[in-house]
């Protein structure tokens, strides 16, 4: 008897906990939010350790190739070039009578392309260029994961978003500012944000100028791009929160179906179909639904 009762309400739990964010409407979900006083955690995530050792790691292994393919290559090829300067290895077999047919500019910049000096800038100017290509792949292994976002905090009383990424760096932004790069709400998994094709999506910082101690400064380009992992928490177990105050337009436009639609699990049951088929759809409240959500983001952005 106890063991039925406990698994009678175990299975309750793990349903309210799938279907828990249908429960409550989009447009209540977000007029709560934008109605409290205080900054909101609206995402969090926590990288794994491997994050930071594996692009450290990553980033020393090229930078050290980049250093010793650049010194072997000079050195191999100074001495190269000095032998053939010495044995005359490398001048340029003239037949004879081709001078006078040559035109004197061509004579003259023969001349210039197979002088010493000049073949050893040409062959450094190669052996530099291949040398920075490593160096550019282990700035990158660092740049990329700094700038993944580990959490959002929401200040409904300005409008301005807290962000912070790996290396504990604070960015504050205006939300009519950011624009999210990539498809954020899929409708699958717990948060609805699952995807197979991708593992994060770009948030990006739209306002070109920055105040640093009242001096209006020009923003660099890679400091205004942010990574945001699908497999962080969003608030309420719902992504669809972030769209709607990054101002996302599809989604507003959507927000019929998104009220009504529930998120599928990791074991892709669909519990749409499983409501629909049980009761029909209020048309009525869905289009009151969608015009509070107007009202509120219309409201928002008035603060």
């Amino acid at each position: 008897m106890f063991l039925k009762y406990f698994g009678s309400r175990f299975s309750h739990f793990l349903l309210f906990k799938r279907t828990s964010h249908s429960g409550i409407s989009l447009a209540t979900r977000i007029s709560e939010l934008v109605n409290r006083t205080t900054p909101q955690t609206i995402y969090s995530y926590t990288p794994k350790p491997i994050v930071k050792i594996g692009s450290w790691s990553i980033s020393a292994v090229f930078l050290l190739y980049s250093l010793t393919f650049a010194d072997w290559s000079f050195e191999s090829t100074k001495t190269i070039l000095e032998e053939n300067a010495e044995t005359g290895e490398k001048e340029k077999p003239v037949k004879s009578g081709q001078l006078e047919k040559d035109h004197p500019f061509k004579i003259i910049l023969s001349k210039w392309f197979y002088d010493p000096v000049t073949q050893y800038y040409l062959y450094s100017i190669g052996v530099g260029v291949l040398s920075v290509i490593p160096i550019i792949i282990s700035l990158g292994a660092l740049y990329l994961p700094s700038r993944m976002v580990t959490g959002i905090k929401f200040n409904p009383t300005n409008n301005m978003i807290n962000i912070t990424t790996l290396y504990k760096r604070q960015h504050n932004l205006n939300i009519r500012d950011c624009i999210l790069k990539g498809k954020l709400y899929t409708g699958k998994g717990s948060q609805g944000c699952d995807d197979n094709g991708s593992f994060a999506v770009f948030l990006i910082d739209d306002n070109k100028y920055q105040i640093s101690n009242n001096i209006k400064k020009k923003k660099r380009w890679w400091s205004k791009m942010f990574i945001l992992s699908r497999s962080g928490t969003f608030i309420y177990d719902d992504c669809r929160i972030l769209d709607v105050i990054t101002s996302r337009q599809d989604i507003l436009k959507e927000a019929e179906r998104l009220s009504s639609t529930t998120i599928n699990d990791n074991e892709g049951i669909d519990l749409a179909k499983q409501q629909k088929q049980n009761e029909q759809p209020n048309l009525r409240k869905l289009k009151m639904e969608h015009q509070n959500i107007d009202k509120i983001k219309s409201a928002l952005f008035k603060k």
